[in-house]
């Protein structure tokens, strides 16, 4: 079985425990209005593919390189201020490797180039909800903040065996950028206070997914 088996596998188990928890579960919720006005919740995410993988594969058709990456990891903070609105923050970072290799022997010319790149994002959020249910959020999510952005070039060229060009450290580039993010997204809950969450959309990554805890 493959891992798109074994997720969709998985995906599938988990709705059913959560269809067996809402049923005993929602009308409780909703007595004590837990889908409505100050409740709070944390989310952590890891999200696949990244923008920059998916950059790097357009890249990498026409240059051969290596590369390599953590995350991005997302972490949500959220507080419901009544059924449709909700406010909160999305910290998500991620770093990323890049290097290509070549070696031209009739010059004699070994070089390696490559950079290390990082970035961290900062965005404010507003979650519109569909449903009036304390176990299951469907909602639509918008946010706009910053990113911060470094980029250090790595590796050099040989000539010779003998002259080692080193990439210059003015190279080096760091910065803030606007940023945004607009994805739709699902929470369900296996009791009150633990569910699984995802997202699908424009963000760092284009799909999310992970575990979300809530409290008062």
């Amino acid at each position: 079985m493959n891992a798109v088996k074994k997720m969709l596998l998985l995906g599938f188990l988990a709705f059913g425990v959560l269809q067996v928890n809402a049923q005993g579960l929602t009308d409780a919720e909703e007595s004590t209005g837990y889908s409505t006005l100050g409740r709070h919740s944390i989310s952590f995410h890891y999200g696949i593919p990244s923008v920059q993988k998916m950059v790097a594969n357009t890249v990498n058709n026409i240059v051969d390189f290596q590369f390599r990456e953590t995350g991005p990891f997302h972490v949500k903070y959220q507080y419901r201020a009544g059924r449709v609105f909700e406010w909160g923050l999305m910290l998500n970072y991620q770093e990323s490797s890049f290097n290509w290799t070549d070696s031209l022997e009739s010059n004699r010319v070994d070089a390696q180039i490559g950079a290390d790149v990082s970035s961290f994002n900062a965005i404010a959020r507003m979650n519109l909800h569909f449903l009036k249910s304390g176990m299951h959020n469907f909602y639509l999510g918008m946010g706009l903040g910053f990113s911060y952005w470094k980029v250090n070039p790595i590796g050099g060229i040989v000539i010779d065996d003998e002259v080692n060009l080193a990439i210059p450290n003015f190279l080096s580039l760091k910065g803030v950028l606007p940023a945004g993010e607009f994805v739709l997204g699902y929470r369900g809950f296996l009791n009150k206070q633990v569910g699984i969450s995802a997202e699908l959309g424009l963000t760092k990554s284009i799909f999310q997914a992970g575990l979300t805890y809530r409290f008062n």
